[in-house]
């Protein structure tokens, strides 16, 4: 062998060995780590209450102390890449070491929660929570002024409104929602307050009805469980009085016209009035004692209720509720008010309730135990579709009921006449 073919051999060896050397050397390169070359990885942290995917995702909340949190993280394009390791931080302390984990933060005050990761290449990644802890607002809803159910509120003076509102921790400032209105739905006042206390100075009507009302939040958006709520009644003038209530029926349907009748205790009638409202008031009154009849027209299945009381100077009374009751059932009567009835193509029946009313779908007809679905109810007629061609020689029974928006409930059997005889239904 020549020098020159030795040299050429020489320098083919230690390539080839280079060669070998520098791949072992960069292995690492060519381990698989999840992604795809170029794609970047990132990492997202979220909080939620709930593994229910249907529940909201966020990367702020506030809570209570105790409450816990649902701590959640996507890494991207794969939890399976390559890492050397991931943790969560909390204030910079040590919280967890899960991908996701529930827990809770008893410390109040704003908190930073931070998620880190550290790839293979020893790159670290992270992202940041917030979550603040705070107590929600307190309301004292059993002492604050005025209390509930004062009278005798000046028409033309200013009136003062005071209550306690609490924050139990130092984070928190509140705000107080007020509302002012009248018995009628009139809102007077509707303000968001930075002091527990309000002064109303545009005066109020006599002898109505006014209630209030203060509900809490604080900058975290949380709001007291407990809301105030007050009432109170303005006087009239010159020992003038009024009296208001509320009425109510056992009856499911919406609406009825109400009569109120006012006597004075000689029973003559003084005031009469027609409304379709539940709530009433009557005023200007006098002094003196009364009795006020409360009646239904035109559906004397509820009985009129009759309640008497007095009335001093410049005082707004509200009487406890007034129900009014129909206990009666519907009627149901044939065309001659018998029970028994001929066989026909069409059975006819009177179908009549004067309190609440009724409804065809209120209605059920049974024929021999068998329930009939073909019938129709209009003004107070029910038709029920028969076969006349029926041969019977006994009596058959046709069973309705009917419920009424009161709840009254009447099973009305009738029988139909036998149209032939027993020789003929068999043939003899």
């Amino acid at each position: 062998m020549t020098f020159g073919k030795f040299h050429s051999l020489l320098l083919f060896l230690l390539g080839l060995i280079i060669l070998v050397f520098g791949a072992c050397s960069d292995s690492d390169r060519y381990v698989f780590d999840g992604s795809e070359p170029g794609e970047p990885i990132s990492v997202k942290a979220l909080l939620t209450t709930s593994f229910d995917s249907s529940v909201a995702k966020v990367r702020s909340d506030t809570i209570r102390p105790g409450d816990s949190l649902i701590f959640l993280t996507e890494v991207y394009p794969s939890k399976s890449i390559g890492h050397k390791r991931y943790f969560w931080l909390l204030d910079g302390n040590p919280f967890a070491n899960e991908f996701s984990f529930r827990n809770t933060i008893l410390e109040l005050g704003v908190h930073e929660v931070v998620f880190v990761f550290v790839d293979s290449f020893g790159d670290t990644l992270s992202d940041t929570l917030s979550v603040t802890v705070a107590n929600s607002p307190a309301l004292d809803d059993s002492l604050f002024i005025p209390a509930c159910g004062t009278q005798s509120i000046e028409p033309d003076s200013s009136l003062s409104f005071a209550w306690n509102g609490t924050a139990s921790d130092s984070i928190s400032k509140i705000s107080y929602h007020f509302v002012i209105w009248k018995s009628t739905g009139e809102i007077m006042v509707d303000t968001l307050l930075n002091q527990a206390n309000f002064i109303y100075r545009n005066g109020f009507t006599p002898l109505h009805k006014y209630y209030w009302s203060v509900s809490a939040e604080n900058q975290f958006h949380q709001k007291s469980e407990r809301t105030i709520e007050g009432y109170f009644y303005v006087k009239g003038a010159s020992r003038e009085n009024a009296v208001m209530g509320h009425l109510m029926t056992n009856s499911d349907r919406d609406t009825f016209t109400y009569q109120l009748l006012l006597q004075d205790s000689n029973m003559v009638p003084l005031k009469e009035i027609k409304s379709d409202s539940t709530d009433f008031s009557l005023a200007p009154l006098a002094e003196g004692s009364f009795s006020l009849r409360v009646s239904i027209p035109g559906h004397p299945d509820f009985s009129p209720i009759l309640s008497r009381f007095s009335l001093h100077g410049e005082q707004v009374l509200e009487l406890d509720t007034i129900r009014l009751y129909d206990n009666k059932p519907p009627a149901i009567t044939s065309p001659l008010g018998s029970d028994t009835i001929a066989i026909a193509d069409t059975l006819r029946f009177a179908v009549y309730d004067a309190g609440s009313g009724i409804s065809e779908s209120m209605i059920s007809v049974f024929f021999e135990n068998r329930y009939v679905q073909d019938f129709s109810l209009s003004d107070n007629l029910l038709k029920i579709p028969f076969d006349k061609d029926i041969r019977s020689w006994t009596y058959r029974i046709i069973t309705i009921t009917a419920i009424d928006f009161s709840g009254n409930r009447i099973n009305k059997n009738f029988y139909l006449k036998p149209n032939t005889t027993l020789p003929e239904v068999f043939g003899e």
